[in-house]
């Protein structure tokens, strides 16, 4: 379930609404002039997504510093929002948040090859059979081989995204 709170509102009930993430597992989109600017999202759905923290605040801090965390979000990467020293949930940038609301795992990748036998990313690290979400990211084949279609029956992967 996603509900949607603006900004402000986010930032003056951030206590409650990582409570609400955390207890309900809800993600709460947060809204700037009703356009999405970010998201509250669960720890574990971040994980499954993917996603890796790059970095850390509790509540208070958070809410003091707000304009900079949304910032950090969108610039640096999710970040995790603490109660009592424990991650309680992330803000992520509204393209994580639209990631994490696939369900699919993100695969961080700039650019995938394909060499009829195998994928792999940029650093030659071999993509295991799955289903993934690569956003933003580029297909390339060897040309002895011809691209694969959206699913890849030798390898079993399935790519979400756009290819640019």
């Amino acid at each position: 379930m996603t509900r949607s709170v603006p900004s402000e509102e986010a930032r003056a009930r951030l206590g409650d609404l990582v409570d609400e993430v955390q207890t309900r597992r809800v993600t709460v989109a947060i809204t700037v002039q009703g356009v999405l600017d970010g998201a509250l999202v669960g720890v574990e759905a971040a994980r499954r997504a993917g996603l890796r923290p790059a970095g850390r605040v509790g509540i208070r801090q958070g809410r003091e510093s707000w304009a900079a965390l949304r910032r950090a979000a969108e610039q640096v990467g999710p970040q995790t929002i603490t109660r009592h020293g424990r991650d309680a949930a992330l803000l992520v940038s509204a393209a994580h948040a639209r990631d994490v609301a696939t369900g699919l795992p993100v695969v961080p990748a700039r650019e995938l090859s394909w060499d009829g036998a195998a994928l792999t990313d940029e650093h030659a690290r071999p993509i295991p059979p799955g289903r993934y979400l690569v956003p933003g990211g580029r297909l390339t084949a060897a040309p002895e081989s011809s691209a694969p279609s959206d699913t890849t029956p030798a390898q079993g992967v399935t790519i979400d995204g756009e290819a640019s």
